[in-house]
């Protein structure tokens, strides 16, 4: 999984074997993620031993204009949190397949003024 190192209570929750609340208050560019891990996600996480990534807030939002500017295609910030977790860790992909669901409609490109692209 991936989420941003700014509102990063499932990494924590994960790491540590406890379910940590949500960063108060919670403030990321990636806003469809601050929310706080619930229990019942947490539980399924847990159990299939997952591991969460945490990237920064302006490689979010390089990403998010990756895709706007190369690839055409409008990425939510929440979204574009996946490939820049990839691209913090390389390694840890390296040779494997990897599959990732991207979204985008629920944006308002208001995170345009925050990039430096």
């Amino acid at each position: 999984g991936a989420e941003p190192a700014a509102v990063d209570d499932a990494y924590r929750s994960l790491r540590d074997g406890v379910r940590h609340p949500g960063v108060q208050p919670p403030r990321s560019i990636a806003d469809g993620l601050l929310t706080g891990i619930g229990q019942n996600p947490f539980d399924l996480l847990r159990a299939g031993a997952v591991e969460v990534l945490t990237v920064g807030e302006d490689a979010i939002l390089a990403v998010a204009l990756f895709f706007l500017q190369r690839m055409k295609i409008v990425v939510e910030p929440s979204s574009a949190t996946v490939l820049a977790a990839m691209r913090a860790h390389p390694a840890r992909f390296a040779g494997r397949r990897v599959g990732a669901i991207l979204t985008g409609g629920n944006t308002d490109l208001a995170w345009l003024g925050r990039t430096t692209g």
